[in-house]
């Protein structure tokens, strides 16, 4: 025999199962039926089974469940913490289960934590239930993925596969990259300057030191290198020097090379005034000494260049006018022999 206990008002009504009209519960098809189940005065309204409280709705209407205070609209409380879920939502295709109270968790089925929230220290799981970082995301798929409306999508990976996520990725590689959606996306990295101070960088390191840093002084520095704090001039800096197949540098504009050397008004100097010059200078006109070269922070490669043509382009013009010279005296020379 089933016995339904509901207090109405101050009063409990208790009745036993039975098939006379008077002691049955049953609806109403009165189009506009008066009547209900529940209080209709300050108190609140119980549902017990095996004489066991097991729902409560409150005057305020908060509904609880496992609860005889319910705070909120509706409140469920476990036998005790973390023993049974206290949600279960299933259908033909399974069921997902809840829990609270203590360590948070959403499951799939009986054992696939799908999100767990660690009581303790807050630690957020994705995948997993024992959260080792304040995000831990574990997944056979991309472990975490941005997508914008226009279907630009950042990803963030470990791959569990040689060339998973990048044709280079072996299998444990850290992958970040951007996946065209619409467009062909790029993948930035950026800082913007502070507020009060430009200290700000773009950093890559070991867990040592940091290969390479991008300012956002829009200075790129490689290597353990340091950037001259009244030097604007140079974009890249690199710590033991460059290996490359080629070096291609530009010219900004024509007078930046030596052609000038070959005008007509050039003044080409007197070899005795270079020679002069050297004697007292231990280098040649309008070429930097070694020690200006020092203080100065280096050679400018594209300036050395310009340089080093004029000096050659002089050669030329030295050895043009020796070779008139001797052209000169080897006829004089002819000459007298012919006498």
């Amino acid at each position: 025999m089933v016995t339904i206990a509901m207090l109405f008002g101050a009063n409990q009504v208790s009745n036993a199962q039975s098939t006379t009209a008077s002691n049955a519960l049953s609806g109403t098809s009165a189009t506009a039926p008066t009547q209900y189940l529940g209080s209709s005065n300050a108190f609140d309204v119980v549902l017990k089974s095996n004489n066991t409280e097991r729902m409560r709705v409150t005057t305020g209407g908060n509904v609880g469940i496992g609860t005889t205070t319910p705070s909120n609209r509706l409140h469920i409380s476990a036998p005790s913490t973390g023993s049974v879920p206290q949600l279960r939502l299933s259908d033909s295709n399974g069921f997902w289960q809840f829990w609270g109270g203590g360590d948070f968790r959403i499951r799939e089925g009986a054992s696939s934590d799908r999100l767990f929230i660690q009581q303790a220290t807050g630690r957020v799981g994705l995948g997993t239930a024992a959260p080792s970082a304040r995000l831990s995301i574990v997944s056979n798929n991309p472990n975490m993925q941005l997508k914008a409306d226009n279907g630009g999508i950042l990803e963030l990976a470990v791959a569990d596969c040689n060339t998973c996520y990048n044709s280079f990725a072996q299998t444990g590689d850290a992958v970040i990259r951007a996946v065209p959606g619409n467009t062909n996306n790029n993948l930035i990295f950026a800082v913007t300057s502070g507020a009060t101070s430009s200290n700000r960088a773009i950093k890559f390191a070991t867990e040592s030191e940091v290969i390479m840093q991008v300012l956002d002084t829009k200075v790129v520095q490689i290597g353990n290198v340091t950037t001259p704090s009244a030097d604007t001039n140079y974009k890249l800096y690199v710590e033991k020097g460059i290996l490359t197949e080629r070096l291609k540098i530009a010219l900004k504009n024509t007078t930046d090379w030596a052609d000038y050397v070959f005008a007509d008004t050039y003044q080409l100097k007197p070899l005795s005034e270079v020679e002069a010059f050297v004697k007292a200078n231990k280098h040649l006109p309008e070429v930097p000494s070694a020690q200006e070269l020092v203080d100065g922070g280096g050679i400018d490669v594209n300036q050395m260049l310009a340089k080093q043509m004029q000096k050659i382009e002089e050669l030329t013009l030295y050895v043009i006018e020796l070779n008139k010279q001797n052209e000169a005296l080897k006829a004089k020379v002819e000459a007298l022999e012919k006498q």
